[in-house]
């Protein structure tokens, strides 16, 4: 049986394989740099940034307040101050008869009260609608935290950052509020006890 074995004769037609050995790499090389110096050249030397001055600024922020879309007017929405019992520190230990033995130590509470701030005052009955969800989730996230969680100032900020999360959250899932944007901007607490 022969077998074809492939020629090194000049002159002889390439074998299906060698064809595909075009010099593409140096081809997209030499592209990519032409794309590079083009840019490079338009940037540096065609492109001219329009010059910032004072008079300019001062325009562009007259038209920005003196737009036809009024800002928003904020509306407040208050909650009354609410008690609820933090976690304990040691969590409820077990004997080794798997049953659960009593809490040592002192059991911690928190005294909350708080108001939302609501984006835009014409949103506030939607707001209104979420208050018991709200006050829910903030019951079940109070009581998973510890008692050094919240006596830090780091600590009421994820509090704080927590119930405006969860607050948009509920605004979304549970009322068809107009715009997609966030519903609750910032939270205010007007007495934060740990004890």
């Amino acid at each position: 049986m022969a077998t074809h074995e492939p020629s090194n004769t000049p002159g002889a037609p390439a074998p299906e394989g060698e064809k595909a050995k075009l010099p593409i790499l140096p081809l997209i090389n030499t592209v990519l740099l032409l794309l590079t110096l083009g840019f490079f050249y338009y940037y540096n030397f065609i492109y001219k940034r329009p010059a910032i001055t004072e008079n300019g600024e001062r325009e562009r922020l007259i038209a920005v307040y003196t737009s036809p879309t009024p800002l928003p007017t904020p509306a407040f929405l208050t909650f009354e101050p609410m008690t609820v019992n933090i976690r304990a520190v040691p969590e409820r230990p077990s004997s080794a008869d798997g049953t659960f033995l009593q809490i040592h130590g002192k059991l911690h509470f928190v005294t909350i009260t708080f108001t939302l701030e609501i984006r835009d005052q014409r949103l506030q009955s939607y707001a209104e609608r979420l208050r018991p969800f709200i006050l829910d989730q903030l019951v079940q996230n109070l009581g998973k935290k510890q008692f050094h969680e919240l006596t830090t100032v780091q600590g009421r900020y994820i509090l704080s950052s927590e119930i405006i999360d969860f607050a948009n959250h509920l605004a979304l899932t549970q009322t068809a509020t107009p715009s997609k944007e966030p519903l609750i901007s910032h939270v205010y607490f007007t007495q934060f006890i740990v004890q």
